[in-house]
């Protein structure tokens, strides 16, 4: 795992890994408690963000908000003593998992689970996947809410995404910085991402709407939010050709 990086005042990132599909996993402290989005992967990388966390001396996240329910995202919440937030279609998700018998990585490998992108990943994380532990969510929300860590206001909002139903998006209000997880994402058939245009206009108006200066993608480096709605806008022609 990369070094946790600081983008302003107590807000951080875990920085994505390509190579296991580790996605940025932020980190907000505020004066009374701490906020991680999006638990990681498993043991392997929840052992590593506690450990990085332990020698930069930031205290242990008390919530996690999950901004879709892709093993990638959600998987490390059975490995954290936090409270796990997040839309009624990602708990519904992670229930599905949780009850299914995982002996072998194809009894969760299917367009609408885990589709076959993530299969060399999900090993790399867990060579026997029947050690896999799924974890639902806690707190489950429908509307935007906002959360205070403590001098930081956080406020999740439920989004329309290609990606995944049940997107989340978590902004940290005073700091201007907006987590997306991967809502600006196509969603996957097999190993290709497909854009649902319709979608990805209505996130796009949603994100325009919202005051901040930097969004922190999935998978993908730091943004500023003029950079970002650019790359956008950038699909839209590539579609519109």
């Amino acid at each position: 795992m990369k070094s946790l990086q600081k983008i302003k005042n107590d807000i951080f990132v875990f920085p994505f890994d390509q190579e296991t599909d580790f996605p940025n996993v932020g980190y907000i402290r505020g004066k009374e408690r701490a906020m991680l989005v999006d638990a990681g992967c498993g043991p392997k990388t929840t052992a590593q963000i506690h450990r990085q966390l332990a020698e930069n001396d930031l205290p242990l996240p008390e919530m996690i908000a999950v901004t879709h329910y892709h093993w990638d995202h959600s998987f490390g919440c059975a490995y954290m003593d936090a409270v796990s937030v997040g839309s009624e279609y990602t708990n519904g998700k992670l229930t599905e998992l949780k009850e299914m018998s995982i002996a072998v990585v194809d009894d969760i490998i299917s367009d609408d689970l885990m589709p076959e992108f993530c299969r060399e990943h999900i090993l790399m994380e867990f060579p026997d996947v029947s050690k896999i532990e799924i974890k639902t969510l806690d707190r489950v929300i429908s509307e935007p809410e906002e959360m205070d860590l403590g001098e930081k206001t956080v406020i999740l909002t439920p989004v329309i995404s290609s990606h995944s139903e049940g997107s989340l998006l978590v902004h940290v209000k005073e700091d201007r910085v907006l987590f997306i997880g991967d809502a600006d994402c196509g969603y996957i058939v097999g190993t290709e991402f497909v854009d649902d245009f319709a979608k990805l206009e209505e996130f796009a108006k949603v994100i325009e709407s919202i005051d901040c200066d930097y969004i922190v993608e999935g998978h993908a480096d730091v943004y500023t939010k003029k950079e970002f709605m650019r790359q956008l806008e950038s699909r839209f022609a590539e579609v519109a050709k």
